[in-house]
Order: structure tokens, then sequence, then C-alpha cells
């Protein structure tokens, strides 16, 4: 972006432009992106990433533990051939972007939730219909349990 400025042309490529002083009352001024490597229960966003951090003592290798016992129950579950190709493809897909040293928690929030509401609508189902075997039900927990550990871990 191109502005006059005092007689000047100043071209920032499209970033922001200040002309003056700035005051920040002892904080940092930032003119552009700025990536923190937080600790302690935070999230730290750069760019169009986000990078997982540790929260509340929940570690992406703790969600990729819990997909991991996940995608041992599947088999079991009495889901139909279908729903659960859909749902271990998923559970793969969430465990690598879990892996990655930069994991898009978009993809992994949308994964699982995308499997927890197929798992609420077959258990809702099978409770009705009682065709599903117990298995199904413990599912349901943990990936709503997985869910809200990646909403800590991935905002």
């Amino acid at each position: 972006m191109a502005e006059e400025s005092e007689g000047k042309k100043v071209d920032t490529g499209g970033g922001a432009y200040v002309g003056g002083d700035v005051h920040t009352a002892g904080g940092a001024f930032v003119g552009r992106d700025k990536r923190i490597e937080a600790t302690g229960g935070s999230v730290a966003v750069g760019g169009d990433w986000i990078q997982a951090v540790q929260q509340q003592g929940v570690t992406s290798g703790d969600l990729v533990r819990l997909v991991g016992e996940m995608r041992q129950l599947l088999p079991q579950s009495g889901l139909d051939a279908e729903t659960a190709d859909v749902i271990e493809g998923d559970f793969r897909l969430i465990e690598a972007q879990a892996k990655k040293p930069q994991p898009k928690g978009r993809i992994i929030l949308s994964k699982l939730k995308g499997v927890t509401e197929l798992l609420t609508t077959a258990v809702a189902a099978s409770e009705a219909a009682q065709k599903l075997l117990p298995t199904a039900q413990k599912l349901l927990p943990m990936a709503q349990q997985a869910l809200e550990w990646a909403g800590t871990l991935f905002r």
C-alpha cells in the first residue's frame, strides 16, 4: 500500500505505516506479525498457523494417545462399515496433523467435531434401536474429551 506522508511516498508492501512517535506505555511495539513462544497455558499465533502448546496439563501427545485408543476401539463399535471408515480416516488425519511440529489446529478441531457428531448420531440411534455394542457408547465420551482437549490446545 502506498501512502503520501509529509511529501514522501511510502510503499509498505501492504504492511502498516507509522509516521510519528509510538507510545506503548512500556509494552512492545509490533508493526506486523509477532511470533510468541508460549508457555504456561497459552496459545501462540504467528502468521497463518497455530502452534499447540501445553495447556492445563494436556499435550498434543495426550491427544494422539487418546485418538489411538479410539482407533483401537473402532472395529468393536458396531458402527456400519462406511461410518467406521470415515471415522478411521479422520483419526489417521488427526494423528498425523497433531504429530507435526506446527499442527493446524483448525483441521484437528474440524475433524474431531465431525467424529463427535457422527458418534453422537450413532449412539442416539443405537439407544433407540439397541443395536450398537457398548464399545460405541464408550467412544462418544472419548471423542468429546478429545474435542475438548483439542479446543484447549488449538484455539
